[in-house]
């Protein structure tokens, strides 16, 4: 049986490691998203023989994702699902996140389009070239015209950010802004803050998946300024350092409004998930 622990802030580097290795882009595997949802997930973490394991609740079930290894596993991945069946017993072994391919391998899989992840390619969130965009260049542009005073600055004002999150009566995102933002350097957080005068009209943050893919965790902005929205999005994915070439988005969660909203910036692709029961 695998030993689980609780995750700390000084497990980021290693999870980031290993999630580079695998080449995985999906939002579940962003530590700092990872962290920061642990309290609502019961997220635990164990490293066996050169493989990452992570393990939460499913509801009533424990679940797993999908193994990874550092690209030197020090055993097959049948001895890890064997631990892991142990591990879960006696309920059945729940396996999350896995790839259409591994999937195939184990099914039946089961896949709900409401948690695909939504992966840009950063050029055309920061360019917004192309006829397919003009209607977010015109957010942008009429942004500029209403608030020429407006300004970017680095993520620092805290609790000015979390009163704008409140706005949105997200209890559970709340909580993990709360337990992110003041470890945001240990975690590897990026964000960014929009002003007009001295109010806060938007701010976002991330943090990175591996070294070309990085999670856009969290984007809140005041509605009161128009294109507030447009222009954090644009802003920040050109802030970041020029080696992320991908931006994950993350799900809709069967949300309608989030779905328009995050398909109308044309993704380059959607990341399926799959889970399946490991009998």
């Amino acid at each position: 049986m695998i030993e689980f622990r609780e995750i700390t802030p000084a497990d980021a580097g290693e999870v980031l490691r290993y999630v580079t290795a695998s080449g995985r882009v999906n939002c579940d595997l962003c530590f700092a998203n990872i962290y920061g949802w642990q309290p609502i997930y019961g997220t635990k973490i164990a490293f066996y023989k050169g493989w990452m394991l992570l393990s939460f609740h499913d509801g009533r079930h424990p679940a797993f994702m999908m193994p990874i290894n550092d690209g030197h596993p020090q055993c097959s991945l049948s001895e890890v699902i064997r631990e892991l069946k142990e591990t879960a017993a006696p309920h059945p072994l729940l396996l999350m996140g896995l790839t259409q391919d591994e999937a195939d391998s184990y099914g039946p899989e089961h896949w709900e389009r409401n948690y695909d992840d939504y992966v840009y390619d950063r050029t055309s969130l920061q360019t917004l070239s192309g006829k397919h965009l003009q209607a977010k260049r015109n957010h942008v542009h009429k942004f500029a015209e209403l608030y020429p005073e407006a300004r970017t600055c680095p993520l620092a004002h805290i609790d000015a950010c979390i009163e704008l999150a409140k706005k949105w009566d997200l209890p559970d995102e709340l909580e993990m802004i709360k337990r992110v933002l003041p470890v945001r350097d240990q975690l590897f957080v990026r964000g960014l803050e929009l002003w007009v005068g001295d109010r806060l009209a938007a701010f976002t943050f991330g943090a990175p998946i591996n070294a070309t893919a990085f999670d856009v965790l969290v984007e809140k902005a005041d509605r009161d300024f128009e294109g507030s929205y447009a222009v954090i999005n644009q802003q920040f994915v050109t802030s970041l350092p020029e080696q992320y070439t991908l931006i994950d988005r993350e799900e809709d969660l069967g949300i309608e409004g989030l779905r328009h909203a995050k398909m109308s910036y044309h993704p380059l692709t959607l990341v399926h998930k799959y889970n399946v029961w490991h009998r």
